[in-house]
């Protein structure tokens, strides 16, 4: 019998392992689940406050919208508890819908709804529960005989505000916008204006109005230059009784401006068109990355605006944006976590708790800089949930911070929450976000600025910045040649303070925007291209030589006369260059003029050694940037003798003619004479 048991037991292990295999590669879905993707009821489920304290009662706001097809029908509303998150990664991992088993199942109600829509609310005593302080995860299911038909997950939080020390917060707004127009001033993007608009509060509207709201509030914001001086236009273009752009433009300045000196709002330093440094810093263009720089720093003019920090697109720094920085006088940055994975000491930090503390940065030169690293796991949420309910982003963010204040209470922490730039929320998450940071005892939030001021970096440890940044473009190659079209046409404007040279600088710089590089918009960037192209064509097709066939000389010497015909207002230095291998040009075949608007003649003694026709290059260039070029013939005597020649025969056999004319009267004369004698 044994050895039968033995037999069988040997003869089913491989079905046994198939099966496992089997189940492995192809799991087994849950008939619940199932259902709730092919009914697709929705439910969700918010607390009335985004924390509480330990004994107070919470209240569970449940909203459904069911399916026409399922209604009328019984439905159970039932709530799920599990265990309390204490890392960041099961907080991340139960949002993700990981399977976890609950430790408390509780049913809520029995409906039988009349409606599609419906809203609940239910109250819910933590101690009842057995929640103890800490960040609970949830999940409220509605069933169907027993079946998931929808459901929903969010986090209760509960905390002792005593303690340990309060979260130190730093909220980082980035504009980052593409220009509202090309070129040629035709509209290209439309985000900045919706963005400021105050019929339809827009982003920026909404941001900049409750923060005015809430004096207790206080936030970081990255502003490029441009973007200022794009609001300024939209502000000068504001009429009388308008409520949209315009109007919505000049309450933002007069708010930024306000908030500001208040010290509630500092403005981060960066490139003036926010331009990925990183990827400029090649040759040829260095003096474009130190405008970049130089004109960021200068700033937007508002008063006690300028601050000690400085930010790179995509929170990206490489070794030699870093040393600009240090000599701009900047102290500190704000990093992403891929810059510390450039080097072992940044890994190290990455292998811990959540880097809740500057760190210090150092590159080639031995330059040091400060950098704050931003909590990457609630941009990279926010990155992904740019749609959703308003009070459950917020929940998610206030249950992030919760646990990283909870993981060491009693140090000094710090915590940047960056929002990614394609997050532009309304004004209810705005509000809802303000109002439960305002509400958190234990979440200070602050200014950049004074964090950096405050909180020392982490000792012994000094992270290696990258030599680059990684990225890899052809767009700085696509953009070289307009680039060097704007710079020459610019050098040969005369008077030097003529405002056209550093409209072109600016064009130039507003295309190494880093939108426009990363090609995230194609289109925009393509019809960005273009217009450049064209405007700078607009100019110098301007300026052009007077067309001739063809030019004769009295002999072997002469003189060549080009005309040159400018439509445009001022003068400009030019090179005019003649080429032709046959001809001599005493003078030079090369003349730095001036070109004057309207009509210019220039006049150059020409010689050959040979008669003949020759064909002469004309070229009118500045900079090495050719505004025009033509041909003109050049003929010599050989034709000119010949004509002399034919006139003399024809002036001798003219001669000739009225000489024998004359002796012909003469002879005739003395005839008639003779007759007369004889009579």
């Amino acid at each position: 019998m044994r050895r039968k048991r033995k037999a069988l037991i040997l003869a089913a292990l491989p079905v046994l392992l198939c099966i496992m295999s089997l189940h492995s590669l192809f799991p087994l879905t849950s008939p619940t689940k199932a259902t709730a993707q092919e009914v697709g009821a929705t439910v969700l489920a918010n607390t009335d406050s985004f924390y509480y304290l330990p004994g107070e009662t919470a209240l569970l706001q449940v909203e459904l919208q069911i399916p026409a097809d399922m209604l009328p029908g019984e439905f159970a509303l039932q709530l799920q508890l599990y265990s309390p998150a204490i890392t960041r990664s099961y907080l991340g991992s139960f949002r993700r819908g990981a399977e976890l088993y609950p430790l408390v199942t509780r049913k809520l109600t029995t409906l039988t709804p009349a409606e599609s829509r419906s809203a609940m609310s239910f109250a819910l005593e933590p101690s009842a529960l057995g929640l103890t302080p800490g960040i609970h995860p949830y999940e409220v299911r509605l069933l169907r005989e027993g079946e998931v038909v929808g459901k929903d997950r969010n986090f209760l939080v509960i905390m002792k505000p005593e303690t340990g020390y309060p979260l130190n917060l730093s909220l980082l707004w980035t504009l980052d916008f593409l220009p509202s127009t090309d070129a040629r001033g035709n509209l290209l993007d439309g985000g900045l204006a919706a963005a400021c608009s105050s019929t339809e509060p827009g982003f920026l509207y909404s941001l900049l109005e409750i923060l005015n709201e809430r004096p207790g509030m206080a936030s970081s914001l990255v502003l490029p230059v441009f973007i200022y001086q794009e609001l300024e236009e939209f502000s000068r273009s504001s009429t009388p009784g308008d409520t949209g752009v315009g109007k919505g433009a000049q309450e933002i300045l007069a708010r930024l401006s306000r908030m500001v000196t208040e010290g509630r709002l500092d403005l981060l330093n960066t490139s003036y068109s926010f331009c990925d440094l990183g990827l400029f810093e090649i040759p040829g263009w260095e003096q474009e990355v130190d405008d970049q720089v130089r004109l960021g720093i200068e700033g937007t003019g508002v008063p006690h605006a300028r601050g000690s920090g400085f930010v790179n697109p995509s929170f990206r720094i490489t070794d030699s944006t870093m040393q600009r920085m240090v000599e701009e006088g900047m102290d500190f940055t704000v990093i992403s976590q891929e810059v510390l994975k450039h080097s072992a000491a940044g890994k190290k930090l990455l292998q811990g708790t959540t880097i809740s503390q500057p760190v210090r940065l150092i590159n080639s030169r031995g330059s040091l800089i400060k950098g704050f690293v931003l909590d990457e796991s609630m941009y990279a949420y926010l990155e992904e949930s740019t749609a959703g309910d308003p009070r459950h982003l917020v929940q998610n963010l206030i249950a992030e911070l919760a646990v990283l204040q909870r993981e060491r209470p009693y140090a000094i922490r710090s915590c940047v929450l960056a929002f990614p730039p394609g997050f532009l929320p309304g004004r209810e998450f705005l509000e809802a976000l303000y109002d439960a940071l305002q509400s958190c005892p234990w979440v200070q939030v602050r200014r950049l600025e004074d964090l950096s001021r405050d909180q020392f970096p982490l000792e012994g440890v000094a992270v290696q910045v990258p030599e680059s940044s990684g990225e890899t473009s052809d767009y700085p190659e696509r953009l070289a040649p307009l680039r060097d079209r704007a710079l020459s046409f610019s050098a040969a404007v005369i008077p030097a303070d003529h405002p056209l040279p550093d409209e072109l600088v600016k064009l130039v710089l507003l295309g190494m925007n880093h939108r426009f590089s990363d090609e995230s918009d194609q289109n925009a960037t393509r019809n960005f291209l273009n217009s450049l192209e064209d405007y700078l064509a607009g100019w110098t097709s301007r300026v052009n030589i007077g067309r001739k066939r063809s030019v004769t000389l009295s002999g072997t010497t002469g003189n060549l006369s080009v005309d040159i015909v400018s439509e445009l207002n001022f003068p400009i230095r030019a090179t005019l260059r003649m080429e032709n291998p046959n001809l001599s040009f005493p003078e030079g075949n090369v003349l730095e003029i001036q070109v004057e608007p309207r009509e210019n003649r220039y006049v150059l003694p020409i010689s050959t050694h040979r008669r003949g026709s020759f064909l002469v290059d004309i070229e009118l260039e500045t900079n090495g940037l050719v505004l025009d070029s033509t041909t003109i013939t050049v003929n010599t005597s050989i034709i000119n003798t010949l004509a002399v020649i034919l006139l003399a025969c024809l002036l001798g056999m003219v001669g000739l003619g009225m000489l024998a004319r004359r002796m012909w009267r003469n002879i005739r004369g003395g005839k008639h004479a003779r007759r007369e004698d004889r009579g």
